[in-house]
């Protein structure tokens, strides 16, 4: 009827306004478009941004605990068996393995993303979850960024604002995992304030 139908498109515009209100960041990469809400759009952006400039495509990179986009919409890859690091989806074993993996090919950059996993029980990784995990990166990297509207690099994960650090490997990177022809080229980066 033209009563259900007049219904449908008024739900139509009043969800698509409130959709392009809530996801008004537009952010366009080589591998797609797409808008995400403000809280997060800047540092997805810088982030990606970083990515392009720093790296090359197919180079290693770690995204904790999720935000394989990343990955994906700058062509690069994650190197690990697990693409999203959910409290308790690793046993301690697990995790040793791991990060014996990593220690013997070690990624040049590591994002580490404020996202709190409350759904699964734990706030922050590195601190509720993982915490050997974190700890390693405290150990073998250094962080050279922080993404985010109003980033402070002494942000603590956990924190209620949206933020991604970057953390750069801090010893030799064997030759086989070698620094991409883009971070030869340039210096490291001091930490952003």
């Amino acid at each position: 009827s033209l009563e259900l139908l007049l219904l449908l498109l008024a739900m139509a515009i009043v969800h698509g306004h409130r959709y392009r209100r809530l996801y008004a960041f537009p952010i366009e990469t080589a591998r797609g478009d797409f808008y995400a809400p403000p809280s997060t759009g800047s540092a997805l952006a810088q982030a990606l941004a970083f990515l392009e400039r720093e790296t090359s495509p197919g180079d290693p990179i770690l995204v904790l605990p999720e935000g394989t986009e990343l990955a994906f919409l700058t062509g690069r890859r994650m190197p690990l068996r697990h693409q999203i690091f959910l409290p308790e989806l690793m046993g301690p074993t697990e995790e040793r393995t791991m990060l014996r993996s990593l220690e013997r090919s070690p990624v040049e950059y590591l994002f580490l993303v404020n996202r709190p996993m409350r759904e699964f029980g734990a706030v922050a990784f590195g601190r509720d979850f993982y915490r050997p995990f974190g700890d390693w990166i405290e150990t073998h990297y250094r962080r050279v960024a922080t993404f985010g509207e109003g980033a402070n690099p002494n942000a603590q994960i956990g924190d209620p604002a949206f933020f991604i650090h970057v953390y750069q490997w801090s010893g030799p990177l064997p030759s086989l995992n070698a620094p991409s022809p883009a971070s030869a080229r340039r210096e490291i980066l001091p930490p952003t304030g």
